[in-house]
């Protein structure tokens, strides 16, 4: 199961063709405009996930957002777990996907479902500013 996960923004039509117009300016909007909503998939992501009152590091301190990435030429941002050591990160996948002990609570593919229009509009905000519309 791939934890991988992409939205797809239509509608934008006018946006897209003003950002090409643009060249370097409308590439570094573009770049603002998918760390937003990284940030906003980001936010909902950590109040899916259940915190309890002890006081120690909580997954939700691990949750992060990359800086952009390009695969396939296409840029983007990676949504989850900071798994480095010391962490709690890695906990993550265990909730998402579950054990043979429990079942999988999957917040990350609620969460995405339940934020999609969130994040589709924080992108069209930002874009929209970025480029004066």
């Amino acid at each position: 199961m791939s934890n991988t996960v992409s939205f797809d923004v239509k509608g934008y039509e006018q946006i897209i063709k003003k950002i090409e117009e643009l060249g370097r300016k409308g590439a570094r909007v573009r770049n603002e405009a998918i760390r937003a909503g990284g940030e906003v998939f980001k936010e909902e992501l950590e109040q899916a996930i259940p915190r309890t009152d002890i006081n120690h590091e909580h997954l939700q301190d691990a949750i992060i957002v990359t800086d952009i990435k390009r695969t396939g030429g296409i840029p983007h941002v990676q949504v989850g777990s900071n798994k480095g050591e010391g962490t709690v990160g890695w906990k993550l996948h265990i909730i998402e996907n579950g054990t043979m002990f429990m079942s999988p609570r999957a917040p990350v593919q609620k969460t995405l479902q339940a934020s999609k229009t969130k994040v589709k509009q924080r992108m069209k905000e930002v874009m929209q500013k970025g480029l004066g519309l």
